[in-house]
């Protein structure tokens, strides 16, 4: 973890001694009713309880910086997780309107990116500032020396990581980080290997993974010629994989490719229109 900084830098100065803790149970039940297998969301019943979402999120944001200062750094990382995702979920159901304005109604292919200003200009109050998504996620690249994080956030798009039928929680954080991750990679949508070919092809997801992590992931994987950020990301994938994948990977006789990020919405089909 980075030291220094005018946001999260501060708190890596600050008690470590919890002083309480939020209830993600309320957050956890909605989750639990919307989200579907695979991750994808059922946005249409999320706009019918729309007031309950809201309600989370107005208690996220009643929690000062002081108070978010004394938890420990997974109580932090679950709580900035959280936050992050509960907001494209309020965004979505909330400006739905305009996504099918756009895009022509019940018409499939909905996506969050034809929405301007989704992830860089639409603010939230967070710990006392108001903050867009890019720079939350900003924020948690800068000063948390964890790319699982990146796994666990939701842009509301199929190409992202799956949601979790749950909220993130302190004591759960390893666990649920390393089965979104183990997960995202069983996905031949995400990680494709070609031993024949000597090359694999990841998703987007994993371009700026390890930017802020290579001492951790770098000494790994040490042959092929690799970046350092490449080589700490390759790193990172070899430690969630197993078997003959893991062994090729190991090898580094292999190019990277990029697959493409898939930006339609993360929507469970809509109900069908009565005729």
């Amino acid at each position: 973890m980075k030291s220094a900084g005018l946001f999260l830098g501060i708190l890596l100065a600050a008690s470590a001694a919890s002083a309480g803790s939020f209830d993600f149970s309320e957050y956890s039940r909605l989750l639990s009713r919307t989200v579907k297998p695979g991750g994808m969301v059922n946005y249409w019943g999320l706009q019918a309880g729309q007031s309950a979402l809201d309600e989370v999120i107005e208690a996220m944001q009643k929690i000062s910086l002081d108070e978010f200062a004394a938890w420990p750094e997974a109580e932090r990382l679950a709580f900035l997780i959280n936050a992050y995702n509960a907001r494209v979920l309020q965004i979505i159901s909330r400006q739905r309107h305009v996504l099918f304005r756009t895009n022509g109604w019940f018409q499939k292919g909905l996506s969050v990116r034809r929405y301007d200003g989704f992830f860089d200009e639409i603010p939230v109050r967070l710990l006392g500032r108001d903050r867009t998504l890019d720079s939350l996620e900003e924020e948690l690249r800068r000063y948390y020396d964890e790319p699982g994080v990146h796994m666990a956030l939701v842009k509301g798009a199929k190409g992202s990581p799956p949601l979790r039928p749950e909220a993130y929680t302190a004591e759960k954080l390893p666990e649920q980080l390393r089965d979104q991750t183990e997960n995202f990679l069983r996905d031949l949508r995400n990680f494709q290997v070609s031993v024949g070919k000597k090359r694999i092809r990841l998703s987007p997801v994993f371009k700026e993974l390890c930017g802020d992590c290579i001492s951790r992931y770098s000494d790994i994987i040490t042959a092929g010629d690799f970046s350092p950020a490449d080589r700490a990301m390759l790193g990172f994938i070899a430690s969630h994989v197993n078997g003959a994948t893991r062994e090729f990977l190991l090898t580094g006789d292999y190019s990277i490719s990029w697959l493409k990020f898939d930006w339609m919405l993360n929507e469970e089909d809509p109900p069908a229109r009565a005729k």
